[in-house]
């Protein structure tokens, strides 16, 4: 912006100061009209619970033997659409880390 444009009063400063409480001023009538918020019920129709005990671990697919365990919990790596499949390492293996800098042929 060039100084010809800028008022010489520090109004610009003024308001930039003022900027940052405009959202919290906004917010309070709705702080003061809003009740206390309560938490709703669960419905079992949106909700899906699978206890520890009830997760099928099976060995990894396509991965080295004895290298570790995946559960479907929904949907499936080889399905589209969203899926849940948490993964455990067996002690003594882990997953690829950085190894520093990587020099790359050329």
């Amino acid at each position: 912006m060039p100084l010809s444009c800028v008022p010489s009063d520090g109004a610009i400063d003024a308001a930039r100061r003022a900027l940052p409480l405009t959202p919290l001023l906004a917010a309070i009538p709705v702080l003061l009209a809003s009740r206390a918020a309560q938490p709703s019920r669960r419905d079992p129709a949106w909700t899906q619970i699978t206890r520890p005990e009830q997760i099928r671990w099976t060995p990894w697919s396509g991965g080295p033997p004895c290298v570790g365990e995946e559960a479907t919990l929904h949907g499936g790596l080889d399905k589209p659409g969203p899926y849940v499949v948490p993964m455990k390492w067996y002690p003594g293996y882990m997953s690829a880390g950085k190894q520093g800098r990587r020099v790359r042929p050329g």
